[in-house]
């Protein structure tokens, strides 16, 4: 792999165990205090998975006993796990796999796993793993590596082609596809942006600040 092949997800703890996904696809949950393998899964080999251009990189998440894992595979896009035991709770269809890490929130009023497969932004059922919706970007070719953010129940999302946006979504919790607000100018291709006193911060040819309440409105740039 390009950049070495070396993990890219973060290890995620929860009650005594760890979960270390490796850039190439073997997933282990192993005891913290020991390091002893409890269970382990490999992303390539039983989902029959093509590891992305530059590896697997997105963090696993847990969203209630369930460990939320992309690989990517035609039958297997995004897969729930058993936390405790690494059997397959659901998986769903979808795109190959994308980098940025999903997120679990509530939107429209309804709770959803956020993220993105290679070419479009989705929302998926954590219970049964069915996809709520798609949004395909204006501008293709986004690589989709910055992780989305959830601000009162509205979604931020960066790329590199389509800038930053902030979406809304309707009462039964589909995003809408016109953009709240946006602005072209912090358009990341790697760094997720961060939100600090009503400002987004990212980086993109310099560090931007961005007014979150007024419109997205450009505030400051340094280079």
């Amino acid at each position: 792999l390009d950049y070495g092949l070396s993990p890219r997800a973060t290890p995620v703890i929860r009650d005594g165990r760890v979960y270390l996904l490796s850039a190439l696809g073997p997933l282990h949950c192993v005891d913290l205090a020991t390091g002893k393998v409890i269970w382990k899964r490999d992303l390539a080999a039983d989902f029959r998975a093509q590891p992305p251009r530059w590896g697997w990189c997105a963090t696993p998440l847990i969203v209630d006993d369930k460990l939320i894992v992309n690989p990517g595979a035609p039958a297997a896009a995004l897969v729930a796990l058993d936390r405790f035991t690494g059997e397959v709770a659901w998986k769903t269809r979808s795109g190959p796999a994308a980098y940025a890490s999903f997120i679990c929130g509530r939107f429209g009023g309804r709770r959803q796993i956020v993220g993105y497969d290679a070419r479009s932004l989705g929302g998926w059922d954590p219970q049964t793993g069915r996809r709520l919706w798609t949004l395909v970007p204006l501008r293709s070719g986004d690589f989709n590596v910055p992780t989305p953010i959830e601000w009162n129940g509205q979604l931020l999302v960066t790329t590199e082609n389509n800038g930053t946006r902030l979406y809304g979504f309707g009462r039964d919790g589909s995003i809408l596809p016109q953009p709240l607000a946006e602005n072209p100018a912090l358009a990341p291709d790697t760094s997720t942006p961060v939100i600090v006193d009503g400002l987004v911060i990212g980086c993109a040819a310099g560090l931007l600040g961005l007014d979150l309440g007024g419109g997205l409105k450009s505030l400051w740039t340094l280079q």
